[in-house]
């Protein structure tokens, strides 16, 4: 089988993931080249590394916080940029690259798979190096081996021929962004409303926007469940679940909701927390948009629990409590 794909990963670390991604593409037809595997023992091997580079299409680096200032990686990756080849990248695990590894991969395809799931993107992984490589789709089954249904897609694919990216359960659009984007773009809007106002004005509205944009998302995931027949008897806390367990799967941070209902006296308790919210700011000049994650989750929650209004009193905040990174809500009915 032809070696298309030069696999450039941390082998200490991520040894055993490269492997099983390796095993996945070649039991679909696409021949790869990952180190110690393809090196003869006893073979030197910084000039087996560049041959391995310079016959492969693509080279596809894992990323995790394993390839790190990990100088091997950024020799196979500046290999690669010198002899022309086409880099993509397959985040398996959320980091923080070294400023010289952006410095070569920065503009490069970018593959995103949920963290501690990246089997369940395995096939998008696919069908993007089968589209770079030229290579024409295979029928379902042919040449593959069982995976069981971590196959399906979790999160979101990415259609590199119209250069969008899509919510395959229901194909809608989705864009990526840092997060300190979002972080300055809500706070110049926070400067500029609490200037011409006051900061209580400033923060009710993104709360209120908030409000709105959790209302949307609820009604959207409520109508698709519908749609699908899924989770009609499911409970309330299963569905807050399901939809923890999405937003935490796209990065807004790890949600949790633990509910308790009490139909007798038409009352509920419970906990929202969300660690590492995307939105909080720990620097000097932070401001209170994460008032917009209070609205959003209010309006969820209300919306799932049956269209009733729900109300979040912070009672731990990362912005007042320095060693912590988690934003700890109650959860209880207006």
């Amino acid at each position: 089988m032809e070696k298309l794909v030069f696999v450039s990963h941390a082998r200490e670390a991520d040894g055993e993931k490269a492997d099983r991604i390796v095993e996945y593409l070649e039991s679909h037809g696409i021949g790869c080249f990952i180190a110690p595997r393809d090196i003869t023992k006893g073979a030197s091997y910084a000039p087996k590394l560049v041959a391995g580079i310079d016959a492969a299409t693509v080279v596809l680096l894992i990323g995790t916080p394993a390839i790190v200032g990990r100088e091997h990686i950024l020799n196979e990756i500046e290999i690669a940029v010198n002899k022309h080849k086409t880099i993509v990248q397959f985040v398996i695990e959320d980091y923080t690259p070294s400023d010289d590894l952006v410095y070569y991969i920065s503009r490069k395809q970018k593959l995103i798979a949920p963290t501690g799931d990246y089997e369940a993107f395995l096939p998008t992984l696919e069908h993007e190096l089968r589209v770079t490589l030229g290579l024409p789709e295979k029928p379902d089954g042919e040449g593959a081996k069982d995976f069981s249904d971590k196959t399906k897609f979790k999160v979101f694919q990415y259609l590199s021929d119209r250069g969008i990216m899509i919510n395959p359960s229901d194909q809608h659009r989705n864009v990526s962004f840092r997060s300190d984007t979002f972080v300055t773009m809500f706070g110049q809007i926070y400067d500029s409303v609490a200037g011409l106002t006051d900061p209580a004005s400033a923060e009710g509205i993104f709360y209120d926007c908030g409000c709105q944009s959790g209302y949307n998302f609820g009604r959207r995931l409520q109508s698709s469940w519908d749609e699908k027949n899924e989770y009609l008897l499911a409970s309330p806390q299963e569905k807050l679940a399901k939809w923890c367990e999405f937003d935490s799967n796209v990065g807004w941070g790890k949600f949790d909701c633990n509910i308790t209902i009490d139909p007798e006296n038409d009352s509920l308790e419970g906990k929202l927390t969300v660690s590492e919210c995307f939105l909080v700011d720990k620097s000097p000049a932070h401001r209170p948009v994460c008032a917009f994650i209070r609205g959003y989750c209010e309006a969820v929650i209300g919306v799932l629990l049956g269209d009733v209004e729900v109300k979040l009193t912070c009672s731990s905040c990362p912005l007042v409590k320095k060693f912590k990174n988690v934003c700890e809500f109650d959860v209880s009915l207006k």
